[in-house]
């Protein structure tokens, strides 16, 4: 509420929550108050200072690719028109807070713009996700004079983008999108974690 007043902001970017899958499992109720109670929380501001009139921004609730669920290769790539199918805790509170956003809209006219954001990754991400993981195994790898490291399920199919390409993608909605609607954050092609994993050991100087 203080950030809101002494900002006045034109444009709200909602990333914060629980964002690792294994997290939302081991702390539900964390990840529940996190992922849905702080966008509820949010909008719940911006509305009542909407209709004060005191400001009105673009405020945009970052949602996850995790939404989809499984779909048969056939439906590859899926447009935001595709049935959302949540199979994880995860998905699910990121879904809820959508349909929250989303309601805000209808009811009271806020600027909401939702993503259903793919795999990203940069420098200063958790060593826990993909790939810094790959990287961090691979350095040890070499570091050790070993062969091998361990990929869990090669043929895992993702979307990668790297942070900043989010970044702009994530500001040209600001600017530019329809209030109401939802869009995918995503490159549209699918590499394999084998591939990616590959791209890691070669970047290393290694087979």
């Amino acid at each position: 509420s203080a950030a809101l007043d002494a900002s006045e902001p034109e444009a709200i970017f909602h990333l914060a929550g629980v964002s690792f899958v294994p997290a939302a499992i081991d702390e539900p109720m964390a990840a529940l108050d996190a992922n849905v109670g702080s966008a509820v929380r949010l909008l719940g501001e911006v509305r009542r200072r909407r209709a004060a009139g005191t400001i009105d921004p673009v405020v945009l609730i970052v949602g996850s690719a995790e939404q989809y669920g499984r779909h048969s290769a056939d439906a590859m790539p899926l447009p935001e028109t595709s049935e959302c199918r949540p199979r994880t805790f995860y998905a699910a509170t990121k879904m809820a807070q959508e349909v929250f956003a989303l309601e805000a809209f209808r009811a009271d006219g806020v600027h909401v713009v939702c993503t259903r954001s793919f795999n990203h990754s940069g420098r200063g991400q958790a060593s826990h996700f993909l790939l810094p993981a790959l990287v961090r195994r691979a350095v040890a790898a070499k570091a050790a004079g070993e062969l091998r490291i361990a990929v869990g399920n090669a043929e895992t199919t993702r979307d990668f983008l790297h942070v900043e390409d989010v970044a702009r993608a994530y500001r040209l909605l600001a600017e530019t999108a329809h209030d109401g609607q939802v869009y995918n954050v995503c490159s549209g092609e699918g590499a394999t974690v084998g591939q990616v994993a590959g791209e890691v050991l070669q970047a290393l100087g290694l087979d």
